[in-house]
């Protein structure tokens, strides 16, 4: 039997079979990226990985953390390198590291979160390339992991807020392209605790009742700066002013464990500073006396930056 081959036809069926084999082996590289995950790990349900990414660190915390949101460029403090500006918080921690595929840039899975968080919610800090500082920084000392560290000119980073079902998250994510050409991104995203900011005459009946409250809205930069914000001031005030007949003690806290005499002083130049305010707010300065304590009074088992105000019983 003889068989006539026609030479446009044969040319036609190595085109389809290339083309096949070409889809075929594509979809395995895919369905082998998106499976090698590490065991237990999952994506963050607010926000979607870059495509064929696949995590190799994960981390989810079941109950409330003490977390530090970096909110500002980096800069020498004493001749140690610390953000211009950082809030405390707390809340359930959610850490996410992704290996991006081979051929993906930096920016362009930085674009692809950025895009998402800008949709659903407000950036409050963003910074890419040199501007951010040091990459070996962010890596080591902020997020610890080693596989962070690459050039500076090849960073990106970016933290926003949004509301989800009347809960607030803060996202921080990091893209960096190392020198071996691999991009790896770090996703932390914090299910904030909320802070109620109660009005004054609620705020004093839980001084007068319980002796304590605990003053959530009342911030220090990193330079133990008081934060200027007028209501939580104008709130603490009015609290006073209801009943000239109460006296407190503002205490400060730190989370600071490492020297315990250099956390009770920072504690305590805390809490003068917001003596300070009330009294330029018209608050007798005998009413009220500063104190600080340092990590020596974690608050649930949890040493954190606070202002508490104590009821002068005596």
């Amino acid at each position: 039997m003889k068989f006539i081959w026609d030479t446009n036809a044969v040319v036609l069926l190595l085109v389809v079979l290339s083309v096949m084999l070409s889809i075929s082996s594509t979809d395995y590289l895919y369905a082998s990226e998106a499976s090698s995950d590490i065991p237990g790990s999952s994506d963050s349900v607010l926000l979607q990985r870059f495509p064929r990414s696949h995590i190799i660190a994960f981390e989810k915390s079941s109950e409330n953390v003490p977390y530090t949101l970096i909110l500002g460029s980096l800069k020498k403090i004493k001749n140690l390198l610390s953000p211009k500006k950082s809030r405390k918080l707390n809340g359930r921690l959610t850490r996410i590291t992704y290996r991006i595929p081979n051929g993906i840039r930096s920016r362009e899975v930085f674009e692809h979160f950025k895009s998402q968080l800008s949709d659903r919610g407000e950036i409050l800090f963003i910074c890419q390339e040199r501007e951010c500082g040091s990459s070996n920084y962010w890596a080591n000392t902020v997020f610890h992991k080693a596989e962070l560290y690459g050039p500076e000119e090849d960073q990106y980073l970016l933290v926003a807020q949004f509301m989800e079902d009347k809960q607030q998250y803060l996202a921080t994510i990091y893209t960096i392209e190392r020198g071996n050409r691999r991009v790896y991104t770090h996703l932390e995203v914090i299910e904030a605790e909320l802070r109620v900011r109660m009005d004054p005459a609620s705020m004093l009946g839980i001084l007068q009742s319980d002796g304590i409250v605990h003053l959530d809205n009342v911030e220090f930069d990193a330079d133990n700066r008081l934060v200027d914000d007028p209501k939580a001031i104008d709130n603490l005030v009015k609290v006073l002013r209801i009943d000239s007949t109460v006296n407190v003690y503002i205490v400060g806290h730190v989370a600071e464990q490492t020297n315990l005499d250099s956390a009770v002083s920072k504690s305590r130049q805390r809490a003068e500073q917001l003596v300070a305010r009330l009294v330029q707010n018209g608050i007798a300065v005998d009413r009220l006396s500063a104190q600080g304590v340092g990590s020596l009074a974690p608050a649930k088992g949890q040493p954190r930056d606070r202002i508490d105000l104590v009821l002068r019983r005596f």
